[in-house]
């Protein structure tokens, strides 16, 4: 699925947190480079170094809310840009007043 509404057009998610970065291949496969993948998709040119192409939706994870987890925040990793899931822990309380 591109995120691509083609009748009219329009961008929808197809997950929940996305990648930030795109890798190169081949000679390139160490360099990396910003790219936003809720709106962009990488790809790479004839030498393998990475390209960010707008208009379409990326790569990205999902995030399973349920009893125990029942929040989460998207977090990327510095050098690769993946995208991941963060379930803070759950608290029993979250009144200012309460102690212990």
């Amino acid at each position: 699925s591109s995120g691509i509404n083609a009748e009219y057009g329009c961008l929808y998610k197809t997950s929940d947190c996305y990648n930030n970065k795109c890798q190169g291949t081949g000679d390139q496969s160490s360099t990396f480079i910003d790219c936003d993948q809720s709106n962009k998709t990488c790809g790479v040119n004839g030498t393998g170094f990475p390209v960010c192409n707008p208009g379409t939706v990326g790569i990205g994870v999902n995030c399973t809310v349920d009893a125990t987890h029942d929040e989460y925040y998207c977090q990327n990793d510095l050098t690769t840009g993946v995208a991941e899931c963060i379930y803070p822990p759950k608290h029993d309380c979250y009144d200012s007043t309460c102690t212990g």
